[in-house]
């Protein structure tokens, strides 16, 4: 019985085929093959074995979203070996945006998704280019409550939204975001080696508002003029979104940030930033969480755990579980920031 299955950015009817390794699961993929509509479940992940109800392996989207993942997500790794083999020798990066969306944005605000997560979403950029397609689904986020899309622009023409009247905007956001000059963006490797260039209209959004998200292109275009329709989340508050940044290495590149000769006061601070890192770190070029912790309750000891955790994910822009003196230093630069008064009040 054919099944009805979301691929990248479209709903199809294919006939699953049953995969029995990862060549195949990999040939799916390309094909745009991401994930089940009964995948929107938030699924445990786990192995294999803790799927009882299925002995058999999966075919590619016949199955029950959780038993499906479960098997993809196994001991082996399977999915992530199968990914490897889709990008080629192309590399990527992904980022999204912390805190408030507003210009000009801070460097500090930009954090990299996690390094599991990287090869998924390439899979899902991959898939939508593969369609012929320049806007559409490429990753659900489970268990974390997001999926992963892409928009085109949309010019706001529609008179009720008179804030926003003719502006060029992306997911409801301002197509700026996605346009940054050199000193706002990300501190990716791609672009500090001049062989990065910024693929746009990528966001995150909360998977309750992801209805809401698609019409919101065709709406703010539409010069009818017609009402937003969810009247109990108003617009710009929903839907919930972020900005998100693919930086793809190409020949067609973003400059990379200006290296400007230093102000003797900001080689000052960056001196003092370094000099507080090596003192509470454990000398090994990485700071933990703990010692994080014990930095900022030296300042307050009534910092509580959940404000050091958020801290720590804020300043660790690479998700690889420690803060380097590079984000550290960015971290104290950064005016208005708990960094800034560390740096202020440190000796």
């Amino acid at each position: 019985k054919p099944k009805r299955v979301m691929t990248a950015g479209m709903l199809s009817n294919v006939t699953p085929p049953t995969l029995f390794s990862v060549q195949e699961v990999t040939g799916q993929l390309t094909k745009g093959v991401i994930y089940c509509p009964n995948g929107h479940d938030n699924p445990a992940y786990g192995n294999w074995d803790e799927a009882p109800s299925y002995q058999g392996p999966p075919d590619a989207v016949g199955l029950q979203g959780n038993t499906r993942r479960r098997w993809l997500q196994g001991p082996a790794n399977r999915l992530r070996t199968a990914l490897g083999c889709l990008s080629g020798s192309k590399r990527r990066e992904w980022w999204w945006l912390q805190g408030e969306h507003r210009l000009p944005v801070k460097v500090i605000q930009w954090k990299m998704y996690a390094q599991e997560l990287q090869p998924l979403l390439s899979a899902g950029h991959e898939a939508l280019n593969n369609a012929g397609q320049t806007s559409g689904f490429i990753m659900d986020m489970s268990p974390a409550p997001y999926e992963i899309w892409r928009a085109e622009a949309a010019v706001v023409a529609n008179t009720t939204m008179t804030s926003f009247l003719g502006d060029n905007l992306i997911a409801g956001w301002s197509a700026a975001f996605w346009n940054l000059p050199p000193s706002q963006l990300p501190p990716s490797p791609l672009l500090k080696a001049g062989c990065g260039c910024i693929i746009d209209g990528y966001y995150q959004v909360h998977r309750e508002d992801t209805e809401m998200a698609q019409v919101l292109g065709s709406f703010l275009a539409d010069s009818s003029n017609p009402s937003w329709p969810y009247l109990d989340r108003p617009f710009p508050k929903f839907p919930r979104r972020r900005v998100v940044l693919l930086i793809e290495e190409g020949t067609h590149v973003a400059a990379p940030p200006a290296m400007l000769p230093e102000a003797p006061e900001v080689l000052v601070s960056r001196r003092k930033a370094a000099s507080i890192f090596n003192r509470w770190s454990s000398g090994n070029g990485k700071m933990t969480l703990d010692e994080l912790g014990l930095l900022l309750r030296s300042m307050d000891p009534q910092w509580p755990d959940h404000a050091i955790s958020n801290t720590f994910s804020m300043v660790d822009s690479f998700s690889d579980g420690f803060v380097d003196v590079d984000e550290f230093t960015r971290w104290v630069l950064t005016p208005d920031s708990a960094g800034a008064l560390i740096l202020a009040v440190s000796p």
